[in-house]
């Protein structure tokens, strides 16, 4: 597994903090995506002040991360390979990759077997 974006720290494991392409595998990539949006001033917030904004409705965050087939980004359905959490996420990854590679062992060896 490539990691392209690594976990800022163990506060920052939202996807929230994270954007686009996080990890690849020899078939899939691991994405950060959705949507925020504010309805504040045009003043920087820090950290703390998300949770304010989030108390008083001013903020919303509609963000995961997804893992996507590197030919074929519309092959998987979003609930089945979503999460919200870094660490989640990179499992998740390479959990797929594992059970992919499971998948094409057992598809060769049924060819090798209808070829006998």
């Amino acid at each position: 597994m490539d990691i392209i974006q690594k976990r800022i720290d163990n506060e920052h494991i939202d996807s929230f903090f994270y954007s686009g392409v996080i990890a690849k595998t020899n078939d899939f990539m691991l994405i950060a995506t959705g949507e925020t949006t504010f309805n504040c001033d045009d003043e920087p917030i820090n950290d703390k002040e998300v949770q304010e904004y989030l108390d008083k409705n001013l903020f919303a965050s509609n963000n995961w991360f997804e893992v996507i087939n590197k030919d074929d980004p519309e092959a998987f359905e979003f609930s089945d390979f979503a999460t919200g959490n870094y660490n989640d996420a990179i499992e998740m990854l390479q959990q797929v990759q594992d059970e992919y590679n499971i998948e094409q062992e057992k598809t060769q060896d049924s060819k090798f077997l209808d070829n006998l």
